[in-house]
């Protein structure tokens, strides 16, 4: 099977979670759903295209998507891990706004929230209320405000300048010059489009390097370094802020992926 359910579970407040295996290189064709949902990429990557274009998800990616909203995903040669939680039918948590996108957020405060979720799902652990499962749900939903679709796309030499963050270390500087604009310009229109500064933006492609990584397996002082760390407690105090956990913390999420977990509320 392309993709497989784990664990699955519905709250008493109508919240739909399920944990999801997806194949490697799963293609599925444009479809939509019928209720709000939050989904956290754990492990893997993934590519989704939607009318707003493309954008790519790696671990502790996040994204939040309307019901309605058209999309088709690629999965890559690992396959991917995924937390899913879908919003009871007509409960719009997301915004009164009726014309919305979907909003992808990268190793940034969502991911915290999702991944205490998951962690209370571990039978090591005790169950969540329904308070519980609602607060850390509303908590991840609080760091996506989603965006109008009628607000104008990002200038070409915007997202060029993004996909250069995102492969290489230049300064902004130099890319305000490739650009053709000024730096304080640029980091102006970037802060507007993305809703965090490039160095921001920067920091959290690391983390997301450093958590794929720590899954992986390794010693954690040469995930540090192949990260582009200073040093492992360099990279400790970082993704302890991104997620909330220590990188060997965080490396025990991988004993969660397994087929089966007790129920949550």
């Amino acid at each position: 099977m392309k993709a497989r359910i784990l664990w699955s579970a519905r709250t008493q407040s109508g919240y739909a979670l399920r944990l999801i295996a997806y194949a490697p290189g799963t293609r599925q064709l444009p479809h939509a759903h019928d209720r709000d949902s939050v989904t956290l990429v754990l492990c893997g990557d993934l590519v989704e295209g939607s009318e707003r274009g493309v954008e790519r998800g790696a671990a502790l990616s996040v994204v939040a998507k309307p019901a309605g909203v058209e999309h088709e995903n690629w999965f890559g040669p690992a396959g991917a891990h995924t937390l899913q939680v879908e919003l009871p039918r007509g409960d719009r948590g997301f915004t009164t706004m009726p014309d919305v996108r979907c909003r992808w957020e990268h190793a940034g405060p969502a991911c915290r929230s999702l991944l205490r979720l998951l962690l209370l799902a571990d039978s090591t652990t005790p169950k969540a209320s329904d308070a519980v499962t609602d607060e850390l749900v509303r908590g991840a939903l609080a760091g996506l405000p989603l965006m109008s679709l009628r607000s104008a796309p990002a200038p070409r030499w915007l997202v060029e300048a993004r996909k250069a963050i995102e492969r290489e270390s230049t300064p902004v500087a130099t890319l305000a010059r490739r650009a053709g604009v000024h730096p304080v310009y640029l980091a102006r229109r970037f802060r507007a489009q993305f809703g965090l500064s490039p160095a921001e933006y920067r920091e959290r492609l690391r983390v997301q390097r450093a958590a794929a990584l720590i899954e992986a397996g390794g010693p954690l002082a040469t995930v540090a370094l192949d990260a582009g760390y200073y040093d492992q407690p360099h990279m400790n105090r970082q993704v302890r802020a991104a997620t909330g956990l220590t990188p060997r913390a965080l490396r025990g999420i991988s004993n969660i992926l397994r087929p089966a977990l007790p129920g949550i509320g």
